[in-house]
């Protein structure tokens, strides 16, 4: 009785396309639409300079028009050049007609 040894054949070619390479290109594929979508929701951003800052805090502060708000406050900054504040607003998308220069 003898053993048979199989032959193994190696391949030359390298495929590089592999179906261990799908699972990490989907997710490649959905980060980057996602990404897309938050980058496409935001709104404008603005600067607003006031004399002085009278209770506007970052993150919490709204800007409202007809008492809906349509922006909320980001940054605020001290404004050496005016002696004032500067309040970074980010505008909501859909009220970029309402904005004036």
């Amino acid at each position: 009785m003898s053993k048979q040894i199989p032959e193994i054949e190696e391949s030359s070619k390298f495929n590089f396309i592999t179906s261990i390479w799908i699972v990490p290109f989907i997710a490649l594929i959905i980060a980057g639409w996602l990404g897309y979508q938050h980058f496409a929701k935001r709104g404008p951003e603005v600067k607003i300079v006031f004399p002085k800052n009278e209770g506007l805090v970052a993150g919490q502060s709204l800007v409202k028009f007809r008492n809906v708000p349509v922006g909320k406050v980001t940054k605020i900054h001290v404004d050496e050049e005016t002696d004032g504040v500067t309040v970074v607003v980010r505008m909501n998308t859909r009220v970029y007609q309402v904005l004036v220069d």
